[in-house]
C-alpha cells in the first residue's frame, strides 16, 4: 500500500484558485527565484510532486479596478507552471522556485511583498496534478532500502519537498543532484539538514564530480548491487527530476536494476487541468496528460526515446493536439 506525500490519499482536496500574497521573492542563484505565498488553502492539501498554475505579472501590470481579475492583467494570457518547493502547513505558506527564461517569468521576478489583490500578490491555482508515491516499504526498520533522490537543475524544487516528507516519515535517502556549473547548484543546504547524503555533479567541474549527474546515479547503482566488492546500500526507490534526457538515463538505469522509479515530468503546459491535450507524453497505456495524470509517473510506464520523451506533438487521446500560442516558456522547467 502507498501513500502520496506525508498525508493518506483522502486528505487531497480540489484545487483553489487564489491570489496569494508575495513573503518573499529572492533571487538564489543566477536568474532563479525562490518566492514564498501566503495559501492557507494550497498548504494544507498539496502533496509532494504537485505543482501550482500561476498568472504571471508585476507591479506595473494592470488593469481596471473593478475587473474580475481583482486588478491583474491579462497579459501574458497563459499561466505558468511551478513545482511546489515546499509547504509550511503550521505556516500556511507555499514556497515556489523559477528561472527567469521569458517575458512571464522576468515579469513575476519583479513582484515585491504587498497588499492582496494588488501589486505584491499572485494569482495561483493548485495544487494540480499527481505527486510522489512513497511506498510504506521505506520506512521502518524493517526498511527494504534506501530512497534515492536525483535532481537535474530545477528538478530539485519538488524533492526537497519529496524530501521534507520522506524525514517525516523517517525513510533513509540518498539526493545526486546536478547542475551545469556550481554557481547553479542550490537547496543542496536543505538536503544536508534533514540528514540526507549528497553528491554533486557539474559539468563544469566546478563542484563536486565533473560530468553528468546520471554517472553518479550509475556508480550508485552498481555499487549498490556489488558491482565494486560488497554491496554497501540497498535502494528501495528512485525518485528524479529534471531534463528529459536525464530522466530517460535514469530510468534505464533503474530499470536494468530492477529499481523501482518515478519521475516528474517538465512537459509544456497551457490549461494545466487537462482539458486542452497541451501536454500528452506517449506511456504503455496510451497517451497521457502530464498536467492531471502526471506529472509524476511510474518510470517503466514511459516511452523515451533519444531525446528523452517520446512527445508526439501529431498525436493525443482524442486524435488532435493543438499547441498555436503556447509560449516556450510555459512548462514545469521554470521551477
Amino acid at each position: 500500500m502507498n501513500i502520496r506525500g506525508s498525508r493518506p490519499p483522502e486528505a487531497e482536496s480540489k484545487p483553489v484558485q487564489v491570489v496569494a500574497p508575495v513573503i518573499s521573492n529572492v533571487e538564489i542563484a543566477p536568474s532563479i527565484f525562490r518566492m514564498s505565498l501566503s495559501a492557507p488553502g494550497i498548504a494544507r492539501s498539496a502533496l509532494p510532486g504537485q505543482f501550482v498554475h500561476v498568472v504571471c505579472h508585476d507591479a506595473g501590470n494592470h488593469v481596471s479596478e473593478g475587473s474580475r481579475n481583482s486588478g491583474l492583467s491579462l497579459d501574458p494570457l497563459l499561466r505558468r507552471p511551478f513545482s511546489i518547493c515546499r509547504v509550511d502547513r503550521s505556516g500556511a505558506t507555499i514556497d515556489l522556485v523559477y528561472q527567469v527564461v521569458g517575458r512571464g517569468t522576468e515579469m513575476l521576478s519583479r513582484v515585491a511583498p504587498g497588499e492582496a489583490g494588488r501589486a505584491g500578490a499572485v494569482d495561483i491555482l493548485g495544487p494540480l496534478g499527481r505527486g510522489f508515491d512513497i511506498p510504506r516499504s521505506l520506512a521502518g526498520e524493517d526498511a527494504a532500502g534506501r530512497a534515492l533522490l536525483v535532481a537535474g537543475g530545477l528538478g530539485v524544487a519538488p524533492l526537497i519537498f519529496l524530501a521534507y516528507a520522506l524525514a517525516e516519515r523517517q525513510v533513509r535517502a540518498d539526493v545526486a543532484v546536478g547542475a551545469r556549473s556550481r554557481d547553479l547548484l542550490w537547496g543542496i543546504d536543505e538536503f544536508e539538514l534533514l540528514g540526507f547524503g549528497v553528491e554533486l555533479a557539474t559539468e563544469d567541474g566546478s563542484a563536486g564530480a565533473r560530468g553528468l549527474v546520471t554517472e553518479l546515479v550509475e556508480r550508485r547503482l552498481c555499487e549498490s548491487l556489488g558491482g565494486h566488492g560488497a554491496p554497501t546500500v540497498r535502494y528501495a526507490a528512485i525518485f528524479a527530476c529534471g531534463p528529459a534526457p536525464m530522466l530517460a538515463a535514469v530510468a534505464r538505469l533503474a530499470g536494468e536494476r530492477g529499481v523501482p522509479c518515478q519521475v516528474s515530468l517538465e512537459e509544456r503546459m497551457a490549461c494545466g487541468v487537462g482539458a486542452c491535450l497541451g501536454c500528452v507524453v506517449k506511456t504503455k497505456a496510451g497517451y497521457r496528460r502530464v498536467c492531471a495524470d502526471g506529472p509524476v509517473f511510474n518510470a517503466a510506464d514511459i516511452f523515451f526515446d533519444s531525446d528523452g520523451l517520446d512527445f508526439d506533438p501529431g498525436a493525443s487521446d482524442a486524435g488532435v493536439l493543438h499547441e498555436a500560442g503556447m509560449p516556450d516558456e510555459a512548462r514545469l522547467s521554470d521551477r
